[in-house]
């Protein structure tokens, strides 16, 4: 199936009180069972598992452009002085069927040309758009994210895929370096990680601020010790 809203929530159990993720409009869902209007299956692009809502599916068509500004509304025509439809967040996928003008249309409606022309020059670049975005924790959207979602997405607009929780992304992303600071690198914490946006400055979702931020990386260091321990590693990606 087909995610058909612009933001699913993703459950780890049918009656769970948090966030677990969530899955993008255009994003394919691999479904395994369905009961009581909950679907349980598997987010194609991450592999994340859980339970999201059954009518936020439907039968899967062959997406073949992604949403690259923050936010993008659909429109009933292809004029922007009418009422949108629905927004789409960022990295969303749909299919672009036809042109109208300063418009591409999709099944819903008309989404501006502009708002898929964005070429990142580096993922670390396409993080620092999230600065401002509120943290919400499970989330994966410019209308709210996690540390690690900030860190899929950005590498996601590149071209590199990355596991969803920042334990995977600590197991499988980049080389462990203990040297200085570089743009780029990943800190990790038990249940936390942040990008190195230079060689002093941190760029991070977190509690702390409520919203994706920029911090000295020794003001951090210091911050996070007292509850979530210290630094597990730094790790250099090859991109």
């Amino acid at each position: 199936m087909q995610v058909c809203v612009p933001v699913l929530d993703l459950l780890a159990k049918p009656d769970a009180g948090a966030l677990a993720s969530q899955v993008l409009y255009g994003e394919v869902f691999d479904v395994f069972d369905v009961s009581d209007g909950l679907a349980w299956g598997q987010n194609r692009t991450d592999g994340y598992v859980g339970y999201v809502i059954e009518s936020g599916l439907s039968a899967v068509c062959e997406a073949n452009r992604t949403i690259t500004s923050k936010l993008t509304h659909v429109y009933p025509e292809p004029n922007f002085k009418t009422s949108p439809t629905s927004q789409l967040t960022y990295m969303s996928r749909v299919l672009v069927d036809g042109e109208a003008g300063e418009f591409y249309s999709v099944a819903d409606g008309f989404i501006s040309k502009r708002h898929f022309d964005h070429k990142p020059t580096s993922f670390v670049e396409e993080a620092t758009r999230f600065v401002g975005i509120p943290y919400l924790w499970g989330g994966r959207s410019m209308l709210g994210l996690d540390c690690s979602a900030l860190v899929q997405l950005a590498l996601m607009a590149v071209g590199v895929s990355c596991p969803r929780d920042s334990d995977m992304q600590l197991a499988e992303l980049g080389a462990e370096v203990d040297d200085f600071y570089q743009s780029g690198d990943l800190m990790f914490w038990k249940g936390h990680v942040g990008i190195m946006f230079d060689d002093t400055t941190l760029l991070h979702a977190n509690v702390n601020h409520m919203a994706v931020a920029f911090e000295p990386i020794v003001e951090a260091i210091a911050r996070i010790k007292k509850t979530d321990g210290p630094v597990l590693a730094q790790k250099r990606l090859s991109i």
